[in-house]
């Protein structure tokens, strides 16, 4: 009983300390500073104002996602003051860094960034659930938690007005139930509940899709007779049911079932067509999407310290030997590792099946695999040689630490300082016609950023 109190009181503090330091990256990024904020807000606002979707057209640039997110912060969409939009990020025209008196304006806006900071703790909540299933070690849950917690491009997105936090945290809770399901063997209700939560990572935005054939994967691969496995499988069905209105919706409108094609007649300014063997994917795409995964904020335009990336990436990689070795020694279920290769794969296709036709090398993509991927290296961590309570401890207090860092020396420096604002504003930042901002000695490639 002692044990399971300290279980829970470990992952309640976890949540806590996650719950604030969410709630500040929610308050220090100014309104809009954030890539297609000012979009997201506008599906919202339409939805409050006419109770009903807005139609997809260069007016309304983010009306071609799924609508989940904008119906559920809907109800604080309420008309109020705007800041200018993007003023970082369009350093090549006459707009002013933000004040401090910004903290006491735009009030429905940060009732809805709250409201996403509690979408993003439970995204947090089911990665200590998806770790501690795969494992059956609270000690794993809470690792794979703090992992994701303190990762400061999810601290940094979790908090934004966007579609991103959403579908982290039903992914997260869908790569649960699948874990559940492989560790507990199958029940109706079980599921149904799992396909469900595809259902809902889907309509939170496209690329929760991934789930589709990972679900579809593990209910063939139950052992039984094919005719039971294929009745399981129609339950995939239960989430057809939720997604279909929306699907049918687009292709009466559109003429394009998952709306995304249609933007490149919407938005041909945002086209960037390139083919998988360009330079681009060897070079510019997998440097930013690294580094965007760990952290770049602003507009794409804000980035940490070479060895704020060193120190991830490092960590990652002792976490992949781990696992590997973890596999290697049957220590960890050959389905259940393969349902996280499976999820991470398809994130990164689906990305770079994205970066075809534009230029979006953002982290922010992957967020579907996110508690995947958390679980993967926390499993991994623990299966290095030597590796402690202690030393779990080290690393996640470590982690915090360069979280708060990327928090109060980045972001609250560049936005509420006068020097950071200087630097900001300077006239070094130049928009090219290629997309690309110049901005001191850093390089991002970042066209299409507005819509997507």
């Amino acid at each position: 009983m002692n044990k399971e109190n300290d279980i829970r009181v470990d992952l309640l503090v976890l949540l806590t300390i996650s719950t604030v330091l969410l709630t500040m990256w929610s308050l220090v990024v100014p309104i809009f500073e954030a890539p297609d904020e000012p979009d997201h807000w506008a599906y919202a606002r339409f939805i409050h104002d006419h109770g009903r979707l807005p139609f997809y057209d260069h007016n309304m640039l983010e009306a071609n996602h799924p609508p989940l997110y904008y119906w559920l912060i809907a109800p604080f969409a309420v008309n109020s003051e705007l800041p200018k939009a993007g003023c970082i990020f369009m350093s090549s025209i006459d707009c002013r860094p933000r004040t401090f008196s910004d903290f006491g304006k735009y009030w429905p806006l940060r009732w809805a960034r709250l409201f996403t900071v509690m979408l993003s703790v439970i995204t947090i909540l089911f990665a200590y659930f998806a770790a501690y299933e795969a494992s059956g070690r609270p000690a794993t849950g809470l690792l794979a938690g703090g992992l994701a917690a303190f990762l400061p491009q999810f601290t940094f997105r979790g908090t934004n007005i966007s579609n991103d936090a959403l579908v982290a945290s039903t992914s997260a809770i869908a790569t649960y139930l699948i874990v559940r399901l492989i560790q507990r063997g199958f029940s109706w209700k079980l599921g149904c509940i799992a396909s469900l939560s595809v259902a809902f990572a889907f309509l939170s935005k496209v690329n929760g899709i991934i789930f589709v054939p990972v679900l579809i994967a593990v209910l063939l691969l139950e052992r039984s007779n094919w005719q039971l496995r294929l009745k399981r499988v129609s339950l995939v069905l239960l989430g057809l049911i939720l997604v279909g209105p929306w699907l049918v919706r687009n292709q009466i409108l559109y003429g394009d079932v998952l709306g995304d094609k249609v933007m490149l007649k919407v938005a041909p300014e945002f086209v960037d067509k390139k083919a998988i063997w360009s330079p681009y994917f060897l070079h510019i795409f997998p440097t930013l999407l690294v580094k965007s995964s760990i952290g770049m904020f602003g507009w794409m335009n804000v980035s940490l310290p070479k060895w704020f990336y060193a120190l991830w990436i490092g960590l990652a990689v002792c976490a992949l030997a781990g696992f590997v070795s973890a596999v290697a020694r049957k220590a960890i279920n050959k389905q259940v590792s393969g349902v996280f290769a499976a999820l991470s794969l398809m994130a990164i296709v689906s990305t770079v099946q994205l970066n075809l036709t534009t230029s979006q090398p953002q982290g922010r993509y992957l967020f579907p695999a996110l508690s995947a991927w958390m679980t993967l290296m926390a499993i991994g961590l623990e299966n290095l040689p030597r590796w402690n309570r202690r030393l779990a401890l080290g690393v996640m207090l470590l982690l915090l630490a360069m979280n708060l860092y990327a928090l109060f020396g980045v972001e609250a420096r560049i936005y509420w300082t006068e020097q950071g604002r200087l630097e900001a504003s300077c006239p070094a930042g130049i928009v090219t016609k290629a997309g690309t901002v110049a901005n001191g000695n850093a390089r991002t490639n970042f066209l299409g950023d507005f819509h997507f």
